[in-house]
């Protein structure tokens, strides 16, 4: 019987997990591929949660034959729902956000979901009342759950996606419903049998409010803070289902290990590793860790945090009466997470400031064992802890003004001699590395002279979180001009240092410079300049139209760099998704209206490119550049094999189809050589090192045209070379694409 439920718990957990990022794949396409889909799934998914958790409750009060007959008809009914996925031939309203998304998420996956999410606290009731040897405590069906859950996450980005399209994961996921069905009716079968008696609830104590608040926010501050490590990463590389998994299997990880029998154990490490893994969050903040380093460093911050927060979670749990009570009071809290960081914090803050207060929530949530208590025998003097928040900021305030000493002319002098006799070896650097650990040693030397008591520690390690979170907040306001944040994520227009120029960035990616110098304010900048790849294009496309009037479609805005290469005539389309792009290039940039001055002709299409495109009719282009950034990246459903097939559709016989594929961590640049090979398209690739010249930044294009002589221009330059398809090259449609084949 034991084994049983375990398998049906696992089984249960596995397709609940498997189908979360199957239908947020499948809805990127309809919302512009924006790393903000994922965060409100996740949203709905944690709603949904809650309500099965309510209905298990409530269900739970009910006589067994009818609890089973009840969730059996309930499974049955949300099997009419299957396949999963968005309704065949539907698609958004330009310009829909979350609402929409919501809509379609409920109508394509909410009944099978209600009727899964409610599976853990169901089959453990059911568990408890069929007397087998282990229903005193039926928790370890919970640790069965979270194991098909990680199983879920590791499968579907290294297995599920890579081998089987959306059309073959949502038939293989509805077979294995049915098996679910199966042994749901199983266990259904022995609980209603049962002739043990329901565990009998005990009698209502004093502060029964604070323990569900307590569970509540245990639940809560870990939700929040996946959520905004798995936006923090997702941004700066792609919002797909490899990286929406990790953080949340390193959370499911967390709950595993903290629900198991070393539970107590890995509590304490995590507890008392929380303030170290702290300052190396802070230590991130004020000085750039490579890439790698970087991204471990914030997963180990979930590791820590949650699984110190999960811990004590566990360690709070009651006996099996109040179980169903427990499981909705900790759903209700993961949907307060989902809802601050995918609803209310876009509202509220311009940035990304979720992960910060996430941060100092989980420091002030800390279990006792995160503080080195005093050797036995001597008397630990009581402070008020917001005594010690006030000495620990103090002390960071005066830290911080000490550091600003370095910009002093005779201290600056002394580094640059220090420099000189060293041979170079200490540079600035190096000293800017000893500030860093200088800002972040001396509060924290304060937090642990201070602190004698638990609530003290987390007072102080609080205040040092929110010290550091705030100072970035401040750092990074410098010279910005405005700041807008919305469901496509954080727009920043800011002024260089030095007053050169005015750059319009997306997350982390620069999408747009412009000179503050008038005499170069229409030179194009950055990934766009005129002796790099795109100058190269445009001259191209030129070459083959003499004097003619030529037509350019460009698929993301940016600044509007792009629209300083038409001439009087010419005509420029660019299709933007993100309204708040287009106002920010027509207020602070002037490439769209010195384009216009010049006599061009300029538009700006709001909506996803792709929607856009395909309503279009009788518009043909000589060049389609498309630099829809999302962060490093240009999100997949725009480099299909069927969007592909659009762009040739809308461009002229002799038209170019150009993509720029600079990233970091992908080589994007593979996924187009397979795409030209099996659509008979000509392509070449530069790749542009060069960033000697004013303005100018390295980049990557690719180009494809119909006819090859298009791009004999290009081949005569000597720096675009041809591609052909290497052998594991992936061929990325709609249904099916992963990026494993491409990491760098």
């Amino acid at each position: 019987m034991t084994a049983l439920f375990a398998a049906a718990s696992l089984a249960n957990a596995l397709l609940l997990f498997l189908v979360q990022p199957m239908t947020a794949k499948a809805l990127l396409p309809f919302f512009g591929g924006t790393a903000a889909v994922w965060t409100a799934c996740m949203l709905f998914y944690q709603a949904v949660l809650l309500a099965g958790y309510a209905y298990a409750h409530r269900l739970g009060r009910l006589p067994p034959r009818v609890q089973a007959a009840a969730h059996l008809g309930l499974l049955a009914a949300a099997a009419l729902a299957l396949p999963p996925g968005p309704p065949a031939g539907w698609s958004p309203e330009p310009g829909a956000g979350v609402g929409a998304l919501l809509l379609v998420l409920t109508r394509a996956v909410g009944l099978p979901l209600l009727a899964l999410a409610a599976g853990a606290p169901l089959l453990q009731r059911w568990y408890a009342r069929a007397g087998a040897r282990r229903s005193g405590d039926p928790y370890f069906l919970y640790a069965a759950s979270n194991a098909g859950s990680l199983m879920a996450l590791l499968a579907y980005p290294f297995a599920v996606e890579p081998l089987l399209d959306l059309g073959g994961q949502g038939r293989v996921w509805s077979w294995g419903y049915g098996a679910l069905w199966l042994l749901w009716a199983a266990c259904a079968r022995y609980s209603a049998s049962a002739k043990a008696a329901e565990p009998a609830a005990p009698p209502a104590a004093v502060g029964v409010w604070r323990e569900r608040l307590l569970w509540g926010a245990l639940a809560a501050v870990p939700s929040s803070l996946m959520l905004a490590v798995t936006a923090h990463i997702t941004i700066d590389i792609a919002p797909v289902p490899l990286l929406w998994v990790v953080p949340l299997a390193v959370y499911l990880a967390t709950y595993i290990a903290a629900f198991s029998g070393a539970g107590p154990a890995f509590t304490r490490w995590c507890a008392v590793a929380s303030p170290l893994i702290g300052m190396g969050w802070a230590f991130a903040g004020i000085f750039d860790l490579m890439t790698k380093t970087n991204l471990a460093l914030h997963l180990g911050v979930l590791a820590v945090l949650a699984g110190a927060l999960h811990g004590r979670l566990a360690g709070a749990r009651p006996g099996p009466a109040r179980l169903t009570e427990y499981y909705l009071c900790t759903a209700a809290g993961g949907v307060v997470g989902g809802l601050f960081n995918g609803v209310l914090a876009p509202l509220v803050f311009s940035g990304l400031r979720e992960y910060g207060l996430a941060m100092v929530a989980a420091m002030l949530l800390l279990p006792d064992e995160a503080l080195p208590t005093q050797p036995p025998g001597e008397p630990a003097p009581a402070r008020r802890p917001w005594l010690v928040s006030a000495g620990v900021v103090a002390g960071a305030v005066g830290a911080a003004a000490l550091g600003l000493l370095v910009e002093w002319g005779p201290v600056s002098a002394l580094f640059a001699r220090v420099t000189e006799a060293t041979g170079g070896r200490l540079d600035e650097p190096f000293f800017d590395m000893l500030g860093a650990v200088y800002l972040i040693l001396v509060p924290s030397a304060l937090v642990y002279h201070l602190a004698r008591r638990p609530a003290e520690l987390r007072a102080g390690v609080a205040a040092l979180m929110g010290f550091f979170a705030l100072r970035g907040v401040a750092i990074d306001s410098r010279l910005v001009i405005t700041r807008e944040r919305d469901f496509y994520g954080v727009l920043t227009v800011k002024e260089d240092r030095t007053g050169r120029w005015t750059t319009l960035t997306h997350g982390n990616t620069i999408h747009g410079r412009q000179s503050l110098d008038p005499a170069m304010r229409e030179e194009p900048l950055t990934y766009f300049h005129r002796k790099g790849p795109s100058g190269d294009l445009v001259a191209a496309m030129l070459a083959g139209r003499g004097k003619a009037p030529a037509r350019m479609a460009v698929v993301g805005l940016g600044a509007g760099s792009l629209a300083a290469y038409p001439r009087r005539g010419d005509s420029i389309t660019f299709y933007e998704l993100d309204p708040a792009v287009e106002r920010l290039a027509r207020k602070h940039f002037t490439y769209l209206a010195d384009a216009e001055y010049r006599g061009a002709s300029v538009s700006v299409v709001c909506g996803d490119a792709r929607l856009s495109l395909a309503r279009e009719e009788g518009e043909r282009y000589d060049l389609l550049m498309v630099d829809a950034f999302s962060s490093d990246s240009i999100p997949v459903h725009l480099v299909t094999q069927e969007a592909l097939e659009l762009y040739r559709r809308r461009v002229s016989e002799k038209g170019l189809i150009a993509f720029h594929v600079t990233n970091r961590h992908l080589r994007l640049a593979r996924a187009f050589a397979r795409l030209a090979a099996e659509s008979g398209m000509a392509v070449a690739r530069r790749r542009d090192t060069d960033n000697t010249s004013y303005g100018k930044l390295t980049s990557e294009w690719v180009v494809l045209a119909t006819d090859a002589e298009a791009l004999q221009p290009l081949a005569e330059l000597g720096n675009w070379q041809g591609m052909v398809p290497m052998a594991g090259d992936p061929l990325w449609t709609d249904s099916f694409s992963s990026l494993l084949p491409l990491l760098k």
